[in-house]
Parts: structure tokens; sequence; C-alpha cells
């Protein structure tokens, strides 16, 4: 049996720890366990019936694309990239040092907006370059943003797209402000086609607001979408340095792929954690 344990291990050590490969492994453990019993009863010596049980189920990568399960290759950080993402981050940092710790000498309250959205839409795409991005659902749809008087908001409705979006104008001053959000309020009553979400540096918070196509991402910031039905949802989750949590279970890192439905739903994070809860 140990000659069967150590083949086990050999066929699951290329797959990510999920609860689908520990099914898959307590799954062909039992087969093989069945057949090694079998050839037992039949009178073979044990070292043999091990070899013959191993032999019969062939090679690992085979088992693994009979069960299902493909095994994903370990990402690798060449080290030009660890320098690009890094410098990238520096740079971003930067833009927002001065967007948070500067001071506006024009009105104090430049940069703040909190408007009720009159029009019908069906989408929304929201972008911004620094700040916290939150969608979620409510009676009326609306656009908040606390920020910072040297950068650009703006939102319209557009062939039923809701745009927002948040750029940096100059490097002169801000307003006296704890953070930058921007925040859309979707009547719950909408059905909407799409939601593309991203900002450079902060998080995405998406609560219990749905489309048919999901897209959330952060550069450097965590992504977190609570309140969601995935029962009909393709869901892509990836992060390059950070954690994958879905439903309250930490999952391997990388990208995981989960589900065949209608629905999709890509969350990403290049720094920072994505977490995922369904209703």
């Amino acid at each position: 049996m140990d000659d069967i344990r150590d083949y086990l291990e050999s066929v699951f050590s290329k797959l990510p720890q999920t609860p689908e490969a520990h099914r898959a492994k307590d799954e062909l453990g039992q087969m093989m366990e069945d057949k090694y019993a079998e050839l037992l009863a039949q009178g073979m010596p044990e070292k043999d019936a091990a070899k013959a049980t191993i032999a019969e189920f062939g090679n690992p990568d085979e088992v693994l694309e009979s069960l299902g399960v493909t095994p994903q290759p370990a990402r690798k950080w060449h080290p030009g990239r660890i320098v690009a993402v890094v410098l990238g981050v520096i740079a971003v940092c930067c833009v927002c040092w001065v967007a948070f710790c500067g001071r506006a000498e024009a009105d104090p309250h430049a940069g703040n907006v909190d408007a009720t959205i009159g029009e019908n839409f069906s989408s929304v795409d929201v972008s911004a370059a620094c700040g916290d991005v939150v969608i979620k659902s409510g009676d009326v749809a609306r656009v908040s943003y606390s920020g910072a008087a040297n950068t650009s908001f703006e939102y319209e409705v557009q062939d039923g797209v809701l745009h927002v979006t948040q750029t940096q104008t100059s490097s002169a001053g801000t307003q006296a402000s704890d953070g930058i959000v921007i925040t859309v309020v979707v009547p719950s009553t909408a059905e909407l086609s799409s939601i593309d979400a991203t900002t450079q540096l902060g998080s995405v918070d998406l609560q219990g607001v749905e489309a048919a196509r999901m897209t959330v991402s952060s550069q450097m910031g965590d992504v977190d979408v609570s309140d969601v039905d995935l029962s009909n949802a393709t869901l892509k989750l990836s992060v390059d340095m950070g954690e994958i949590i879905l439903d309250g279970n930490e999952v391997s890192p990388g990208t995981v792929i989960r589900g065949t439905g209608e629905r999709i739903v890509d969350v990403s994070a290049e720094m920072g954690d994505v977490t995922v809860t369904a209703l």
C-alpha cells in the first residue's frame, strides 16, 4: 500500500490543494484500494498487487484528465516583472500621496459630489486612478465622490451606460480629506447587463449588485464582492500577490475558475486579496 500512497501523492502534488482536488484524490484512492484488495483476494503477493494496481491506472496526467482535473502550472515571477510591478506601484503611490497630503488653496469643498442619476442605464463603468470604489444596491440611483481638488471626477449616462471616471489632473494641493471614495448606488430593481469597476490604487467593494457580466479589479488593493447569486455563474478569480477567499474559505492563489454558468464574474487583484461571498 505504500507504493499506492506514493503514487497518489505524485499524481496530486501537481495540483493546488482545493476541495475539488481532495475529492478527486479520495475517489481515486478508493478505486485503487478496491483493485488492490481484489488482486490480493486472487492470491497475488502484496508487492505485485500494488504494482499491478498502479500499472492499471496508468500515467498520472491521464488519470487527472479522466477525473476532470487539470493541473495548473505554478505562476513564476520573472525578476523583470517584479521590478516593473514595484516601479508601477511606486509611481501610483507618489501620485496619490500628493492627492492625499496636499491642501487646496481654492474651494475647500472642491472634489465633493453627491448627485441623483435621473437617466436609466443598464451598464455601469467605473474607472479610478486613486481611491476606493463602492458599488451597492439601493432605492435610487446615485453617485457620490469625496476626493481631492486636484483630481477630475466625471459621470454621465451615455448609450445606456453609466460612466464614472476619476483621473489625476495636477500635482498641486488637494482638499483636506480622510480618503478618496467613489460610491455608486444602483437601484435594486435595475437589471444590468454589465459592471466594469477598476482602480489603480485602492479597494473595490461590490455589495449586492449583479449583472450578466461583472469585471472587477484593483492594481493595488483588495477586491470584495458580496451577496451575489453564483448559482448560474462562471467565476474567475485571480491574484498576483495576495489571497483568494471564496465563501469564507481560502483557496489556492493564482487563477481559480469555478462553475460553467451563463453569468460571468471576473474578479482580480495584482497586489491585494480577492474575497467573494455568495448569497
